[in-house]
């Protein structure tokens, strides 16, 4: 290979990697900032029973869809399992509350 060969394709590969580096750190971001606001376990009220349940919610699946469109909810867990396992999970398709605090002032009746 010739040196002015080699000279672009570095030049080439400079260029890549400055224009790609900034975008896949964007959608990283996205991703590392759903998957901590999905990582922990919530309760919710769910919409079959009217009770409230533990719920955790799959993480990693939220992440992973997140990069190209609005994350898509799973539940990993729920305390109303196994009996009510085929459950159309509703309650993840309710307003989800970003804390435990907000979600008791908002989300609950008043008892």
């Amino acid at each position: 290979m010739s040196n002015s060969l080699l000279n672009g394709i570095v030049i080439l590969i400079g260029l890549a990697t400055y224009i790609l580096l900034p975008i896949i750190c964007v959608v990283f971001g996205f991703a590392i900032e759903t998957f901590r606001r999905y990582r922990e376990s919530r309760i919710l009220r769910c919409p079959e029973t009217g009770s409230t349940a533990t719920v955790g919610i799959d993480a990693y699946r939220a992440a992973l869809t997140s990069v190209v469109e609005k994350p898509r909810l799973r539940a990993k867990n729920c305390s109303l399992w196994p009996g009510r396992k085929a459950c159309g999970q509703g309650c993840l398709r309710l307003p989800l509350p970003k804390t435990q605090a907000s979600f008791y002032l908002t989300a609950l009746p008043p008892s």
